[in-house]
């Protein structure tokens, strides 16, 4: 308390004069060196204010964003996640950031409710022109409205731009958050990519191109070689720059209906982000060139693996050896063909020393009169996948290739 109150002392001294301050500068008991870390202590620990604009639309991209989020809040930062609902049927997963919702709007219920009887991604052919025009209506006229719905909540971006946030992070597949840090405001922004990097963002992010090696991602099993290998790279790059860009041209086409011609591109606006935070792992990623300001952050969202429950224990104890079947959260196995899931039926009945978890996400006819049967075969609605994953009596895992489910295998 002495040291405390001889600091107190030097800051309320009033007979302050130049030469007394010096000399107590130079003290020799270090008093005066010991009083400026003393105050620079605040500095050192004051935290940023940071806004996550965090799009519900699909489990993976929401748990990659909202771990980032809860990361920030376990380094002590003030973390304020906005959450604009696109489909109902996904969650938020951030559990410690502050939370602003962004309800579904009717317009956005009615497309969701649309294409989900109407796009069959399981038939969707990748390197199909036709596929690739759906999958761009689908994600413009989705991501679009639902973004036409942040734009009407005018007092809710007042308020945030009000905040005065010292970063704002957001990814750049639902790029209405790119739009909005002109409106918001942030110091600074960082933009993701909750996969790898592709399509339009390589010149929004200004990273080199390398297709002449560097396959799409819709022929990604194939090492490019050959003259006809870089033509159909071409190609695929073409049309996934359509899937992804529709978005882009709908999210600048109602910015600039909203604000004027004059306002800024998503591409112009994200030359301007600071980082971007990529998740991806370099090391069983294709080499390709990058630049200082991507940062790889690949396994973000892994988890530790936890002890089962005793109900998940007793459906792995049944037989010796167990395949988990699941195909993540956006293409889901309830909306495949029935032949498919006939041939899949078919495939497990011949493996009765096996036990199947197939996540199948609708209670229907085929599940109530067909599946129920199989005694080796277990339907769920969701998993504890990382647990499973670590069980010993897991010996395959059949998955889409979706970036969360390889980088925790």
């Amino acid at each position: 308390m002495t040291r405390f109150h001889s600091y107190l002392d030097y800051l309320y001294d009033t007979n302050w004069t130049p030469e007394r301050h010096w000399r107590k500068v130079y003290k020799s008991d270090g008093t005066m060196r010991e009083f400026i870390v003393f105050i620079m202590i605040p500095l050192l620990v004051t935290p940023y204010k940071i806004l996550v604009y965090n799009s519900q639309y699909g489990y993976s991209h929401s748990k990659f964003m909202g771990k980032i989020a809860d990361v920030l809040v376990d380094a002590g930062h003030n973390v304020s996640s906005l959450i604009p609902i696109v489909n109902t049927g996904s969650v938020d997963v951030t559990t410690k950031s502050s939370k602003i919702y962004v309800p579904q709007s009717s317009a956005t219920a009615e497309l969701m409710k649309k294409y989900d009887a109407e796009l069959d991604v399981f038939s969707i052919n990748s390197l199909n022109p036709i596929g690739s025009i759906l999958l761009g209506m689908y994600f413009s006229s989705t991501f679009g409205s639902q973004c036409r719905a942040v734009l009407e909540e005018t007092q809710l971006i007042e308020k945030l731009r009000d905040e005065e946030y010292d970063v704002m992070i957001t990814e750049n597949v639902d790029v209405c958050g790119t739009a909005l840090t002109e409106l918001i405001k942030p110091k600074t922004f960082i933009l993701t990519s909750s996969s790898m990097i592709v399509g339009s963002q390589f010149e929004e992010f200004g990273i080199p191109t390398a297709m002449s090696y560097n396959p799409e991602p819709y022929i990604s099993p194939m090492n490019v070689h050959s003259m006809w290998d870089r033509l159909l790279n071409i190609y695929a790059n073409i049309l996934v720059r359509h899937s992804f860009g529709s978005i882009r041209t709908a999210v600048d086409a109602l910015f600039k209906e909203k604000f004027g011609q004059t306002f800024p591109s998503v591409l112009e606006i994200s030359a301007n982000s600071a980082y971007v935070f990529v998740n991806s792992e370099p090391l069983i990623d294709f080499a390709a060139p990058t630049m200082s300001k991507v940062i790889h952050i690949g396994g973000i969202g892994a988890q530790e693996p936890k002890s089962l429950d005793e109900d998940w224990k007793d459906i792995l104890s049944k037989r010796e050896k167990t395949v988990l079947l699941s195909f993540g959260s956006v293409t889901q196995s309830s909306k495949l063909k029935m032949p498919i899931k006939l041939s899949i039926i078919e495939t497990v009945k011949s493996f009765p020393h096996v036990t199947f978890i197939w996540k199948y996400e609708e209670e229907d006819d085929f599940t109530m009169e067909i599946a129920s049967k199989i005694d080796n075969l277990h339907l769920t609605k969701w998993m504890p996948q990382v647990d499973l994953l670590a069980h010993p009596n897991l010996s395959l895992f059949i998955t889409h290739g979706g970036m969360g489910s390889t980088q925790e295998t």
